[in-house]
């Protein structure tokens, strides 16, 4: 039973949470970057989401204290790959992504929202062409 009324179904909504972070960072970083480096960080993404304990602390202590920043981080680390690498032609999926990466962080912690904002406007100042093939070319 996933519904219920006691703490395992916050475990469960996180691992769930956790799971679609690390499938839809796999979507996004599959054609900016090399395969295996794409996999392993998605499966960072995933683990960083569903992390049962404290950042910084011994994994031998288990706490479902600050979630949220869990969370917040995974989504950072999408974006932050986003806009790091951009494939040839994208379309519309990085502005929806990023765009729904904002409300999400909105919504789960402001100071989460205002470093994906600064992210996202940074990289206006930074066109993402120079910087994916390897050329200098941003610097001119």
């Amino acid at each position: 039973m996933i519904i219920s009324r006691s703490g395992a179904a916050i475990d469960y909504g996180v691992i769930v949470a956790g799971a679609v972070f690390g499938i839809w960072a796999w979507s996004l970083f599959r054609n900016r970057i090399e395969r295996p480096a794409a996999l392993l960080l998605a499966l960072f993404v995933t683990l960083c989401a569903s992390s049962p304990h404290a950042m910084g602390s011994r994994p031998d202590m288990l706490t479902a204290e600050g979630v949220y920043n869990h969370l917040g981080y995974a989504l950072l680390i999408i974006v932050f790959v986003e806009y790091l690498r951009s494939p040839p032609a994208e379309g519309l999926a990085g502005g929806v992504s990023s765009g729904v990466i904002c409300v999400l962080t909105f919504l789960l912690k402001p100071s989460f929202f205002m470093a994906a904002a600064a992210l996202i406007r940074g990289s206006s100042f930074f066109p993402t062409a120079g910087v994916g093939n390897g050329s200098a070319s941003w610097w001119a």
